[in-house]
């Protein structure tokens, strides 16, 4: 599912890319901007015919991209290849701006939300968490749902009992985020042997959590098997591979998993104690979830596809 959203969020961006190019070269001809840009029924900004870039062009869009949608319509909350239809595509234009700007539109949208009306406002934090927080969304995208969560925690329109799951999915996102110190754990091996992911030797882990049941899991383990670009970076070169594999199995049903066979170059643990589900140490909202660390186990990639490791190696 996470291959899925990626090659949708791609499509999408090509298609939005090639959609403003197209209208730049029409306006140019008529040497006016003379219709809003359009995609769907949904009342995109008019975006002038000098800005003939794409990514300034994006960014005139993200800022305004709200300005001709009335949200004080409440009929458009049943109107989703309207108002759903432009919320997928807000967030797809985002993913191409300046993180600075992103977030300042997400503000802007769900200011004119609240201001408006509190249907319409309800129906936006659902829209936000179905698109920005749903495993299965194309556009999941946890920075972006961060801004939200700060947002809606932050507004008096919203009552306290119901700030209290946006405050959890804050607090759970905040953890382990690129650029910080994955959370240590100690694991338990087959022979009952224990070992902690700060003492991995290897220039660099990934962190699989892991069901051997589900599907997805059966699908990442294949594909590494398969990929010679992560074989011959597991094999051993001196004290400390290039590459450590930490598959943990974080569930207290151990059965399953003592029957599932895994590379032997693996390290192949599992959580007794419950410790990490106990303690919350990690945001596993989905199996498989996968991290990439560096040798200070530094979060490179957080919830990461395995393609998209793979992707990171290739570069």
């Amino acid at each position: 599912m996470q291959i899925r959203r990626k090659k949708i969020l791609f499509v999408y961006l090509v298609l939005f890319v090639g959609m403003l190019a197209c209208s730049s070269k029409q306006e140019r001809k008529k040497s006016e901007v003379t219709k809003p840009i359009q995609l769907t029924s949904f009342p995109w900004p008019q975006v002038p015919a000098i800005l003939t870039d794409p990514t300034e062009r994006a960014v005139y869009a993200a800022k305004r991209f709200w300005d001709k949608f009335d949200f004080s319509d409440t009929t458009l909350i049943h109107r989703p290849e309207i108002t759903e239809q432009g919320f997928a595509e807000f967030f797809g234009i985002l993913s191409v701006v300046d993180k600075k700007i992103a977030n300042e539109a997400i503000v802007k949208m769900l200011s004119k939300a609240a201001i408006q009306d509190s249907l319409m406002f309800t129906h936006f934090i659902e829209l936000s968490e179905r698109y920005l927080y749903d495993p299965n969304s194309p556009l999941r995208n946890e920075e972006f749902y961060i801004t939200a969560l700060q947002y809606i925690i932050g507004s008096d329109k919203v009552a306290d009992l119901n700030k209290v799951r946006p405050q959890y999915q804050l607090d759970m996102a905040m953890k382990n985020r690129p650029n910080t110190k994955a959370t240590d754990f100690v694991y338990t091996l087959h022979n009952g042997k224990t070992g902690r992911l700060s003492n991995v030797q290897a220039e660099y882990t990934i962190l699989f959590f892991n069901n051997p049941d589900c599907p997805d899991c059966k699908r990442v383990l294949a594909y590494i098997k398969s990929s010679s670009l992560f074989t011959e970076m597991l094999k051993p070169k001196g004290k400390m591979t290039q590459l450590a594999i930490l598959a943990l199995y974080p569930d207290p049903s151990v059965e399953l998993w003592r029957e599932m066979e895994y590379p032997k170059e693996w390290i192949n643990a599992y959580d007794p104690k419950q410790v990490i589900n106990k303690e919350q140490l990690y945001d596993l909202k989905a199996i498989p979830t996968l991290y990439l660390l560096d040798k200070q186990k530094q979060v490179i990639l957080k919830d990461a596809p395995i393609e998209l490791i793979a992707q990171f190696f290739q570069q």
